[in-house]
């Protein structure tokens, strides 16, 4: 995640990230912190008083800290997502990010199937008031993921959102320890990431 940040920074000099790339930066940020996938002992506090506690090993979207509802900030205050909830308020953008994959295993357009997103946590009638349908959505990540194997994104108008599909990649050999029968390199999720002004 870190190279990401810092090539963000890097373009950032030519073209200030988008929303998009923000999101992104996150999500895929996350999915590579292989430190997520091992329990470990953390320290904190608790009514004033330190604390010691387990935190349990987390895989696949579990990995998430916190649930981006539409057009709402982020429930975990990582400077990705704030920079990403700034960004879209100072511009009148509301937006959302869905994952889409196979529990970890390989990618077909038959068993892609949605993860984890805004259709996961709110209520259904809220997502057809807010112009979000999930069909429109699954359909879209399908068309995107032949693009997606080639190191391609796919931008395209849906409902009453811009959509953009982006992969989420193994990246080291350590990920082959749980995705059986894929290999490094192998796109392992779907981000369809929704804007509209």
């Amino acid at each position: 995640m870190l190279a990401f940040a810092m090539a963000l920074v890097v373009l950032g000099s030519a073209k200030e990230p988008s929303v998009v790339d923000l999101l992104h930066a996150y999500y895929d940020g996350v999915f590579q912190d292989l430190s997520l996938t091992e329990g470990k002992w953390v320290e904190g506090e608790a009514n004033g008083k330190k604390v010691r506690r387990w935190q349990p090993a987390r895989f696949g979207v579990s990995r998430m800290r916190g649930t981006p509802v539409v057009g709402q900030h982020y429930l975990d205050w990582t400077a990705l997502s704030r920079k990403a909830a700034e960004e879209a308020k100072a511009n009148g953008v509301e937006y959302f990010a869905t994952v889409y994959g196979n529990g970890g295993k390989p990618l077909s357009a038959d068993t892609l199937a949605k993860r984890f997103g805004p259709e996961a946590v709110n209520s259904t009638s809220m997502l057809f008031n807010k112009g979000i349908d999930p069909d429109n959505h699954l359909k879209f990540a399908k068309l995107a993921l032949e693009p997606i194997r080639k190191g391609s994104a796919l931008q395209r108008k849906v409902d009453t959102w811009m959509l953009e599909a982006r992969g989420v990649f193994l990246s080291k050999p350590e990920c082959l320890k749980c995705h059986a029968g894929m290999k490094v390199g192998d796109p392992v999720a779907v981000m369809v990431y929704g804007t509209r002004r």
